[in-house]
């Protein structure tokens, strides 16, 4: 099947829409000190100490790692953060990038409707269907095989060293358990977002139709 033009505008305001979800679910279920009791971080960390470290890494997370921050770390582990904060600057990026096209794509495709046409209804109504096995797929792909997934995830994304000694304090404050848990969470909560999402669309359109539709005169 070749798709036109519309068509291929139409799944990359779809993907652009599936990455803002993702990106909400981060904010929403991401990282939390509630995820960090239940993995038992304050049970081999003083927890006021704990969360001064954990505030300490997402500031070099959010604004890069400046001079006399994360002393308390191996150079290793400070290397490591300078490198979060690029890969996550580039996510912001793509973040404003993918709500400008889905901002922009309201306004144009609502005043398009190049769907008329029964092959081309065809061809196109079962992309919600393709895009929900292909979020489901992964979803279920990296809570069943979390290993390989954290594992494709960093070496695609980090070019230096991300592995550290047992005793490290980055993985004492972020062991393993912290992030299945939060994958998990964020994951399940793009799953939600994802179905809300489509039940609105759903919802729009059937009341646009309704509207739309002409009244016969008797």
């Amino acid at each position: 099947m070749v798709l036109n033009n519309f068509q291929i505008m139409r799944l990359v305001v779809g993907g652009a829409n599936l990455f803002l979800l993702l990106f909400l679910s981060f904010f929403i279920a991401g990282f939390s000190q509630e995820v960090q009791r239940d993995v038992g971080v304050y049970d081999h960390l003083d927890e006021e100490r704990a969360q001064e470290f954990t505030k300490e890494i997402f500031e070099v997370m959010w604004y890069g790692l400046k001079p006399g921050m994360m002393e308390e770390f191996s150079e290793a582990e400070r290397i490591h953060m300078a490198e979060v904060h690029e890969v996550y600057q580039v996510f912001l990026g793509v973040f404003l990038a993918c709500s400008i096209v889905s901002s922009l794509s309201h306004v144009f495709l609502s005043r398009r409707e190049p769907l008329k046409s029964t092959k081309n209804k065809k061809s196109f109504s079962h992309t919600p269907c393709f895009s929900a096995v292909f979020v489901l797929f992964l979803v279920l792909f990296v809570i069943w095989f979390f290993d390989v997934a954290f594992i494709l995830f960093h070496e695609l994304l980090f070019e230096k060293p991300w592995q550290f000694a047992p005793d490290a304090l980055l993985l004492q404050l972020f062991p393993k358990a912290f992030f299945e848990e939060v994958t998990r969470n964020i994951l399940l909560s793009w799953l939600a977002l994802i179905g809300v999402f489509f039940l609105l669309r759903l919802r729009l359109r059937s009341g646009f139709q309704a509207f739309r539709m002409p009244t016969r005169s008797t």
